[in-house]
């Protein structure tokens, strides 16, 4: 039975908070290395698509982390486990193997899902293809080819609870807003989004994205956004809470610390209203611009 997204997201967003937001950068960055053979799946074995669609990511509360797209005709896909600190290759809901990540290198993760497809009859004739991305991806010690030591174990279940509240929320607001597209984690920035097309398509498209990151270098910690697209003209309205971000790039921002400071029964309700506050003035301001462009 499906769960209703709205009771998912109450019950998940007083659960945050076991680990302070401003803590968890060495374990999300490490993670962010970890996901990339998920993301490599995508690359090696489904069929591409112009969007990149084939490469991103969807959170799993059955799996306990990050997965792929499962392949079609076999049901494979590849997963992260956030708290377990492995590497899986998954058959529907069966694990066919698992790879440990502490202690190895990410090189030895490529190899080892490569080997492990071939094991599950989906040979690769030349290996694994890696995320074309990895160039523009945060430094650290592990993309340098550092042996992996697995996080936190504290810190690694908090952002399994982020990930998990931050995919209610966006499939809470699909159920709000119909036209909002699929709710994906991107394996380059590490965030999870959804985006709302009001208008147009390509360079002259007229959108809303709306998602959460773990954190990155602008703000260490994670937090949730709302970035339209092209970026609004003129003064921007007020909001129930966050701000305006507008260096380099303009959305809306609430950081973990803000959600968190309301009561936990109070967090989903403020939450909601800063995202709605800043979509609908957002869509608002868009439309106007669109009308007069025209």
């Amino acid at each position: 039975m499906t769960r209703d997204p709205s009771s998912t997201l109450i019950e998940r967003l007083p659960a945050l908070g076991e680990s302070p937001p401003d803590s968890l950068t060495e374990a999300r960055l490490v993670l962010h290395w970890a996901v990339q053979p998920v993301a490599a799946f995508g690359f090696s074995v489904l069929p591409a698509r112009d969007d990149f669609g084939h490469t991103a990511l969807q959170w799993s509360d059955e799996a306990g982390g990050l997965r792929s797209e499962i392949h079609e005709a076999t049901g494979l896909h590849a997963v992260l486990d956030l708290e377990g600190f492995a590497l899986a290759l998954r058959r529907g809901d069966e694990e066919v193997e698992r790879f440990e990540l502490a202690g190895h290198r990410l090189d030895e993760a490529y190899a080892w899902l490569g080997e492990a497809l071939g094991r599950a009859g989906q040979v690769l004739e030349d290996g694994v293809t890696k995320p074309g991305h990895l160039g523009d991806m945060p430094e650290h010690a592990v993309g340098k080819g550092e042996i992996l030591v697995a996080p936190d174990p504290a810190h690694r279940r908090e952002l399994a609870r982020w990930f998990g509240a931050a995919d209610a929320l966006l499939h809470h607001l699909r159920e709000e807003i119909p036209t909002m597209g699929p709710v994906q984690c991107w394996p380059h920035h590490f965030d999870v989004a959804t985006l709302h097309v009001l208008a147009g398509e390509g360079e002259s498209m007229r959108s809303i994205g709306v998602g959460v990151s773990p954190g990155d270098g602008g703000y260490p910690e994670p937090y949730v956004y709302v970035t339209p697209w092209p970026y609004p003209q003129g003064e921007l309205p007020a909001l129930p809470s966050g701000h305006w971000h507008t260096e380099g790039w303009t959305g809306a921002v609430l950081t973990g610390t803000e959600l968190l400071a309301p009561e936990p029964s109070a967090r989903a309700t403020a939450l909601l209203a800063m995202i709605h506050a800043a979509h609908d003035s957002s869509a608002e301001r868009l439309r106007e611009q669109g009308t007069d462009e025209q």
